[in-house]
């Protein structure tokens, strides 16, 4: 395995490759990007162990390191598995990657190594770096907070442990929002919270560690809850997140909320799902009925191949008139362009 002694090590290449991607991330990739609480964010130099929640792969870290503004270079620790080809190793080394070797990943003879990768982990905290982990240890990919595992308290008390329990370590809490997963030019928000010790929790882990371990997650989950939207009735996730989707924007024009600027979004949101869970407890018969006239409707619109917006918007006839017009004047350009883009677009999919 390839050594990750010097990775908190400040790099020139790196520091060039963050201010290029930064700008493609907030500029190009999103149509709107926000940080909330950029108040929270502790000095460069304090000892800061970044949670998150984790729905969407890389763009999840990504999230995390642009909300830094100061030039520090955080360490990220991600699964083992993506580690295995020694060029991909490399390139992840340099991108301030370490691996975290699970059960579902690795062989059972590999999976000791973490506790090397722990140890290094905590020593860039003593020394006042940041590290930055995902509890979930896998992604959702849908609003949903997972399970937390007990990765990020090794390595929390390890570096006190390590340190004498003398450091003042902060754990901060982080978590990405998005419009939309998949889509490109879509809408996301970075919420930061505020940072809080666990040294209460100190005396029961030098008897009992793994008692230690499940308390600082007990701690912690209930914290990254309640800054992200998360709809905890898997069963009917679908029925939920159409409500929620249909609503938003009433509810924020109920509340005389700009519709445009998107941290807005994920309060309607949450005050939606709340109320649907609201509904699902004192009244099951008429939450039922609520569950199945969704699932028709995404029937309805699946079928007809449509979106929520086109439902929502309500255009006059002028109006359809005029765009109609316009359509048939451009559709020689949109010819033009669909055949030019068509080809080289599937071809770089099928590669």
């Amino acid at each position: 395995m390839i050594s990750f002694e010097k990775i908190d090590k400040y790099s020139l290449r790196y520091a060039a490759l963050f201010r290029y991607v930064r700008f493609i991330h907030r500029y190009v990739y999103h149509s709107n990007y926000d940080i909330v609480g950029k108040e929270n964010l502790p000095k460069k130099g304090e000892a800061t162990l970044v949670i998150s929640n984790h729905q969407n792969g890389l763009m999840d870290a990504l999230g995390v390191l642009f909300t830094f503004r100061d030039d520090r270079q955080p360490v990220f620790i991600a699964r083992a598995d993506i580690f295995k080809k020694e060029t991909a190793a490399r390139l992840l080394r340099f991108m301030k990657i370490m691996p975290a070797f699970r059960t579902v990943d690795v062989t059972r003879s590999e999976v000791g190594k973490s506790a090397g990768i722990f140890l290094r982990a905590a020593r860039v905290l003593i020394e006042g770096g940041t590290v930055a982990i995902f509890p979930e240890a896998g992604h959702e990919s849908c609003h949903h907070l997972g399970t937390f595992k007990k990765g990020f308290p090794r390595i929390a008390f390890k570096a006190a442990e390590e340190s004498g329990y003398e450091l003042d370590l902060k754990i901060l809490p982080m978590v990405n929002h998005y419009d939309n997963y998949l889509n490109f030019r879509q809408k996301k928000t970075m919420i930061i919270g505020k940072p809080f010790g666990f040294s209460e929790l100190y005396e029961i882990y030098k008897t009992k560690p793994n008692d230690a371990y499940l308390l600082l997650n007990e701690k912690c989950r209930p914290v990254i809850k309640e800054m992200m939207l998360d709809i905890e009735d898997l069963n009917y996730y679908d029925q939920y997140d159409t409500l929620r989707g249909l609503y938003c924007e009433r509810l924020l024009k109920k509340r005389g909320k700009k519709i445009s600027y998107f941290p807005y979004h994920l309060a309607a949101d949450k005050e939606i799902v709340n109320k649907l869970d609201e509904i699902k407890e004192t009244e099951p018969a008429r939450f039922e009925c609520l569950m199945n006239k969704a699932q028709h409707y995404q029937e309805g619109v699946r079928a007809f191949q449509l979106r929520d917006w086109v439902i929502n918007k309500k255009v006059s006839l002028g109006e359809l008139i005029l765009k109609s017009v316009i359509m048939l004047l451009l559709f020689p350009l949109f010819l033009f362009g669909f055949i030019n883009n068509y080809l080289p677009f599937n071809a770089s999919r099928l590669l």
